[in-house]
């Protein structure tokens, strides 16, 4: 098929991408898909990343977490992962990948380093979004009886009266 312009490749840019700085990050799941691993004898679920800050906004990162493989470590592994990352935005069960879409939460940015392929990012910790959120384990409320205030005669019963004509403690 014929192009509406003509390329010249001395016009085009360079890669100016660069890694994102390892560290923690705001982001939103933009996608998440589960995926066949390369041996054909496990699955994992890749997910895309779009960092919202507090630097780097826009960027995506990527991470993926093993749902099943031939080694029960690997898979062990990934089910404590997928738990860290479930209980980052608050999701109880999991059925289906949309459930992560859109979702809000903190990520750790590794950089790996690849002998082939240079560096690349790795998602690799999940923490919820909000700093309160990571202070605090999830609270549990408990019905609590209301608070009856006592009679007002008795708080006034409850105040300190002055003592009449009390002899001063040098007397």
């Amino acid at each position: 098929m014929k192009l509406d312009e003509t390329i010249r490749f001395d016009e085009l840019p360079d890669n100016e991408l660069t890694v994102v700085p390892a560290g923690w990050y705001t982001a939103t799941i933009a996608e998440a898909e589960v995926k066949t691993s390369k041996r054909g004898d496990g699955q994992y679920l890749s997910i895309r990343y779009t960092i919202l800050g507090p630097t780097h906004q826009g960027r995506s990162v990527y991470g993926n977490i093993t749902l099943r493989n031939a080694s029960e470590t690997a898979t062990k592994i990934g089910r404590v992962q997928l738990k860290e990352l479930m209980g980052a935005i608050g999701l109880a069960q999991l059925a289906d990948t949309d459930q992560l879409v859109g979702a809000t939460l903190q990520v750790r940015v590794a950089v790996r380093d690849d002998s082939q392929y240079g560096q690349s990012n790795d998602v690799r910790g999940w923490k919820p979004a909000s700093a309160q959120s990571q202070a605090l384990p999830p609270a549990v409320f408990f019905p609590q009886p209301p608070v009856s205030q006592p009679p007002a005669s008795a708080q006034i019963a409850a105040q300190p009266q002055p003592r009449p004509f009390a002899r001063p403690p040098w007397a």
